[in-house]
């Protein structure tokens, strides 16, 4: 039996909560995958001070930092609610991000920081594959619309 569940990038306020930096990440691997042409969709609550100062793509294996502010600006949506701000991405528009494991580093307007989980970034993922799961740990999100299925 399948159960479908929506999910998206998730984003924490420490960068500690990554699940690589858990002690079970050796024995227990999670990867978020998404297709090297989309940056995967997420959501960020930005508290009761909207705007960013800094939106960076780090590469998990050199350290290297891209500044994506330009992309985040351009390409979400800012919602209030209850007095507090949301930053939704909904991954519809193309980038070129070579294959890798990244994370994003986001500075909030406020100060407040967040660090998303970690993701590889894939070639050779299509919407015509059909969720493309390796095994039941693994997700993938190409747009705002697809799904997770679990097994």
């Amino acid at each position: 039996m399948s159960e479908i569940v929506n999910i998206g990038l998730p984003f924490f306020d420490n960068i500690g909560k990554q699940v690589s930096k858990k002690p079970f990440f050796d024995t227990y691997l999670m990867d978020w995958k998404g297709s090297a042409n989309r940056i995967l969709p997420f959501q960020i609550n930005v508290g009761v001070t909207s705007g960013m100062t800094s939106f960076d793509l780090i590469n998990s294996n050199t350290g290297t930092t891209t500044d994506y502010l330009a992309y985040f600006t351009a390409n979400t949506l800012l919602t209030e609610v209850e007095s507090e701000y949301y930053y939704t991405h909904l991954s519809l528009v193309d980038v070129s991000i070579t294959n890798g494991r990244y994370y994003f580093h986001a500075v909030g307007a406020g100060g407040g920081e967040w660090w998303s989980e970690e993701f590889v970034m894939c070639d050779g993922i299509e919407e015509i594959s059909s969720y493309l799961l390796i095994d039941d740990a693994d997700y993938l999100l190409i747009g705002a619309t697809d799904r997770l299925y679990i097994r």
